[in-house]
C-alpha cells in the first residue's frame, strides 16, 4: 500500500492579538490530493488560520508545517512555490488583462528584471486552460463577471504550481450557477492535479459535498475535526451555529446534508403522533416548524422517526429495536398522551408487534381527546387479520377524522384552536 504524502500539518497552533486569543489548540493535517472545507460563525479564526498557514501571521505558538519542513524556515520566493493563497476581498486591478492577472502568479520563478520566459508563459498557458479561460487572456479584468474573476484568480494561483491551495471564502459573492463551477473547478484539481486545498465556505451543505475533510470552528478552538458525516451532527450545528437542523444522507454522495428548521412561538394544541419507518418525517417537521408542541410513540430505538424525533427534541417514547411494544413503553406513552390534546395516527402500516399504538388511540379518545387519522390506504396498512382495521373503524365511530395530506392535517388542527 502506498502512503500519501502529507502535505501540510497544523500542530499546537494558537494565535493572540492585543492578548485576545484567536485560535486556541489547532492541530490537524492534509493528504495530497485532500480538500479541507474550515466552516464556522463570523469571528471564529478561519481567516486568522488561513492567514497563519500561509505564513503572514506568526502562531503566538506551536508550528506549521508544509511537505514536511517548517513554514518560517522556508524562504519566502520558495514558500510561494509550495503554496497560493486566495483572500476573500482581493483588490483587483480592471486595466490588466487576464494573462497579465495570471502572469503575477509566477512573480516566484522570474527576474524582474529580465521579465517571464517561454516556461513561464506555458505555465500561464496551462493555468488558463485548467480554469477554461484561455479565450479570455486577452479580456481586460474590468470586463469580467464575478464567476469569470474567481476563475482568474485561481488560474493566477495556479501558474505559482503550488502542491497546497488556499482559499478564503472564493464563492461568497457568486450566484448558486457560479458557486458550483467554482466548486466543481477546485474537486477536478484535487482529483486530476492531486492539489492539497483548504476552503473557508460558509455553506454547510456545500461543504460537506466538496470536502474530503472538514474543520468547524468555535470561537478560536476545534469544534470537530473529521469527515463530513463525522462532523455535522445535530449537537455540533447546535453549538458552533445555534440552529437546529435535521440531518439526512445525499443519496447521490451518501455525505451528509442538513434542513434547518425554524421554530416558531408555541401555539396550537398539544399532538402525540403515532407513526413509524418514516410514516411521521413530514407530520413532524411540519408541526414543529408551525410552533406545535409534540410527542411521540410507541417508536422503536433506530427507527427512521424516532432519529427525526431526536433531532427535533421531540420527547418520544421508545421502545427497543425490532421488539414489539412493552408494558413499560406502553405506560410511557400514555402518559405522554396525557399532556396532549390531539392523537395523530400517521400513515402507518399496522403489525403485532406495534399494534398496542392504536390501543393508545382508543384509550386517548375515551379521554376526551381528538384522533385524527391518515386515510391512504387504510386496509392495505392491515397485517393483523382484520384486528387493527377494527380498532380503527372505532374510532371513526366515535368521531376519528381523516386526513389525506399534512396540508389538510394543518386545517383541522387550526380549526380546534
Amino acid at each position: 500500500m502506498i502512503a500519501i504524502k502529507t502535505i501540510l500539518e497544523v500542530k499546537d497552533v494558537s494565535f493572540s492579538y492585543n492578548e485576545k486569543e484567536i485560535l486556541k489548540d489547532i492541530t490537524f493535517d492534509l493528504k495530497e490530493g485532500e480538500m479541507l472545507g474550515v466552516l464556522g460563525p463570523n469571528g471564529a479564526g478561519k481567516t486568522t488560520l488561513l492567514r497563519i498557514i500561509s505564513g503572514a501571521l506568526h502562531p503566538s505558538k506551536g508550528t506549521v508545517l508544509v511537505d514536511g519542513k517548517e513554514l518560517h524556515h522556508i524562504p519566502p520566493k520558495e514558500r510561494a512555490k509550495k503554496m497560493a493563497i486566495l483572500p476573500q476581498n482581493e483588490p483587483l486591478v480592471d486595466y490588466l488583462t487576464v494573462r497579465e492577472m495570471v502572469m503575477l502568479g509566477r512573480i516566484p520563478y522570474f527576474s524582474l528584471l529580465f521579465g517571464p520566459k517561454k516556461k513561464d508563459e506555458e505555465a500561464v498557458d496551462r493555468a488558463l486552460e485548467m480554469v477554461g479561460m484561455k479565450g479570455f487572456a486577452n479580456r481586460k479584468m474590468g470586463q469580467l463577471s464575478g464567476g469569470e474573476r474567481q476563475k482568474v484568480l485561481i488560474a493566477r494561483a495556479l501558474a505559482q504550481e503550488p502542491s497546497l491551495l488556499m482559499l478564503d471564502e472564493p464563492i461568497v459573492h457568486l450566484d448558486l450557477s457560479h458557486q458550483l463551477e467554482i466548486l466543481f473547478l477546485l474537486k477536478e484539481l484535487k482529483e486530476k492535479k492531486k492539489l492539497s486545498i483548504v476552503c473557508v465556505l460558509h455553506d454547510v451543505n456545500l461543504a460537506s459535498c466538496f470536502s474530503d475533510k472538514l474543520l468547524l470552528l468555535r470561537d478560536g478552538r476545534i469544534q470537530a475535526y473529521g469527515e463530513p458525516q463525522e462532523v455535522i451532527t445535530p449537537d455540533n450545528l447546535k453549538k458552533v451555529f445555534n440552529i437546529q437542523a435535521i440531518i439526512r444522507s445525499n443519496p447521490l454522495s451518501a455525505r451528509p446534508y442538513i434542513s434547518i428548521i425554524h421554530r416558531k412561538e408555541s401555539r396550537g394544541p398539544k399532538v402525540h403522533l403515532i407513526a413509524g419507518g418514516g410514516s411521521g418525517r413530514e407530520i413532524m417537521e411540519r408541526l414543529v416548524s408551525e410552533g406545535y408542541s409534540i410527542s411521540l410513540g410507541v417508536v422503536n430505538v433506530g427507527d427512521s422517526d424516532y432519529e427525526t424525533a431526536e433531532s427535533l427534541e421531540i420527547q418520544c417514547a421508545e421502545e427497543a429495536p425490532f421488539a414489539p411494544i412493552s408494558d413499560e413503553a406502553f405506560n410511557r406513552a400514555l402518559e405522554l398522551l396525557r399532556e396532549t390534546n390531539v392523537v395523530i395516527i400517521a400513515p402507518i402500516p399496522f403489525g403485532w408487534g406495534n399494534l398496542r399504538n392504536l390501543e393508545l388511540a382508543r384509550l386517548a379518545q375515551r379521554e376526551g381527546k381528538v384522533v385524527l387519522i391518515a386515510g391512504n390506504d387504510l386496509e392495505e396498512r392491515d397485517f393483523t387479520n382484520g384486528k387493527a382495521k377494527k380498532i380503527i373503524e372505532e374510532l371513526m365511530q366515535n368521531g376519528a377524522r381523516l386526513f389525506h395530506s399534512i396540508d389538510e392535517l394543518l386545517k383541522i388542527l387550526r380549526e380546534l384552536v
